[in-house]
């Protein structure tokens, strides 16, 4: 089995999985669960399992709705919306997409991209009352991340670096 690309139509399908582990702390304040894919080669696809109530559907949701660039969805608010301390995903290249809520479960959090032990990119979303987050306009997320070795920040535009952005100066 290869790691390359398998061109289906207009999308791709990948040969290895996106996605090596999953880290939530505080999960509606109560759990903190580490998921991690643990044979080689990685299998495509993982099961979740445990008792009704313990978070399975909400991490998957999170998952979506943190690798979902969509402007306009409200992937953002669900983000700010769902009780958790912390939850990062490492994904098989190595890079790490973390999110930190700044004062307590839900509302205002910070994105950070690190690849390696660098960051590579940090945005934050500030949220309302209601826990919405409003749409960041041209520094909206883009519609995919580049898994290759080229330093693009997922936060800015095609061929910027996080320099290039006034809010990630000093990153």
């Amino acid at each position: 089995m290869t790691n390359e690309a398998i061109p289906l139509g207009e999308r791709q399908v990948r040969d290895t999985p996106l996605i090596r582990s999953m880290h939530v702390v505080d999960l509606f304040g109560h759990y903190t669960y580490d998921i991690r894919v643990s044979s080689e080669p990685a299998p495509r696809i993982i099961l979740l399992y445990g008792d009704n109530g313990c978070g399975k559907t909400t991490i998957l949701k999170l998952v979506w709705n943190l690798l979902s660039a969509a402007p306009d969805r409200a992937h953002r608010t669900r983000i700010a919306q769902t009780p958790f301390h912390t939850f990062s995903v490492v994904l098989t290249n190595g890079d790490r997409i973390s999110v930190a809520k700044k004062n307590g479960l839900v509302g205002s959090f910070d994105i950070v991209v690190t690849r390696g032990r660098s960051p590579i990119c940090r945005e934050h979303f500030p949220a309302d009352s209601r826990g919405i987050v409003r749409p960041l306009g041209k520094r909206h997320l883009q519609e995919r991340i580049r898994f290759d070795d080229d330093l693009e920040c997922p936060f800015t535009g095609p061929g910027q670096l996080p320099c290039d952005t006034p809010s990630l100066r000093g990153v």
